[in-house]
């Protein structure tokens, strides 16, 4: 009896693994689906209401639709500049992206509050496209890797069940 529950807790556990490692996956597209909508708010709120750096990331913090952006809570510190409090922001992010999507962002907020309106409209449009392709590249990899990682964890717990059994 003792066995049958550890054969069951070990593919318990490898199922639940591999089903982690696919929700993350899915995290990843919702992140830069978000992403999309934060830059084209961001646009808009530039264009048309003329807000500082840190009047959008309040106005971020307060979009429901905007959860995963929650990386643009920092608190206004004299001594550092936006660029840097939006760096160290993002580097302390708790999301699942690569290094090469965590420096999009790093550079993302540094291009905010640069530049006149019309030039932060222009270069936010260069940050939705590859924002776009990102999206793109987390949708096919999700789809290609969820299902892999879900497969494998409810096969390996299955694998070490068999072997123990």
């Amino acid at each position: 009896m003792l066995k049958l529950t550890g054969v069951i807790a070990i593919f318990t556990a490898c199922t639940v693994i591999g089903l982690y490692f696919s929700k993350q996956l899915k995290r990843r597209v919702e992140i830069f689906r978000q992403t999309r909508l934060m830059i084209d708010k961001i646009a808009t709120l530039i264009k048309f209401r003329s807000y500082t750096v840190y009047e959008l990331c309040d106005e971020i913090l307060r979009d429901g639709m905007l959860s995963e952006m929650n990386f643009v809570s920092f608190q206004r510190d004299e001594d550092k500049s936006f660029s840097e409090l939006w760096e160290d922001s993002v580097l302390k992010w708790n999301v699942p992206i690569k290094k090469e999507e965590r420096d999009f962002y790093i550079n993302l907020g540094n291009s905010l509050g640069t530049t006149d309106t019309e030039g932060q409209i222009s270069s936010l449009s260069v940050f939705y496209k590859e924002a776009e392709k990102m999206l793109c590249t987390a949708e096919k990899d999700f789809n290609e890797k969820g299902k892999l990682c879900r497969t494998l964890g409810v096969l390996c717990g299955a694998f070490v069940s068999i072997l123990l059994i």
